[in-house]
């Protein structure tokens, strides 16, 4: 076990790389990704930033039903495994929305460098997060887990 593992709030590293990614677009004088009509890119980004607020939306009222935590420094204390849901399709419907919302800010700031942020996002989220859940969910709930991670990818 990492010491990073759990240590920060999903949320936190998300609002860190948003952060991130504005600093570097300010810097991006290039900023290839910027469409030459500005609505473009701000309906895409809307629809990506928009889109993975509902998913977590559903999430939480998803983890709300089944009576378990949300809190994602402590999967230890999930009391059931939700299979139900956006869950049916992604293991990690949380963090995807997390993700898309990530995307819509590289859209919106048309800046390639933001990619680079999203990428260690991504990564950060899946080593750090996603693995010592997974551990935990396991250690939880067993074959009950091996059979819903056998048949549901962890991302989409």
């Amino acid at each position: 076990m990492h010491r990073l593992e759990n240590l920060i709030p999903p949320s936190a590293i998300l609002l860190v790389t948003l952060v991130i990614m504005f600093i570097v677009s300010r810097f991006d004088s290039a900023r290839i990704l910027r469409a030459d009509k500005f609505s473009i890119n701000t309906l895409l980004a809307t629809l990506l930033v928009v889109a993975g607020i509902v998913v977590i939306i559903f999430v939480i009222k998803e983890f709300r039903r089944a009576g378990t935590t949300i809190n994602a420094l402590k999967p230890e204390m999930a009391s059931s495994l939700v299979v139900s849901g956006v869950f049916r399709f992604t293991r990690n419907p949380m963090y995807l929305g997390m993700l898309s919302v990530a995307l819509g800010a590289v859209v919106f700031y048309g800046s390639a460098w933001c990619v680079i942020a999203v990428a260690l996002f991504f990564a950060f989220i899946t080593r750090f997060q996603i693995v010592p859940e997974e551990r935990a969910m396991e250690t939880l709930f067993g074959k009950q887990y091996d059979a819903y991670r056998a048949c549901t990818r962890r991302w989409i």
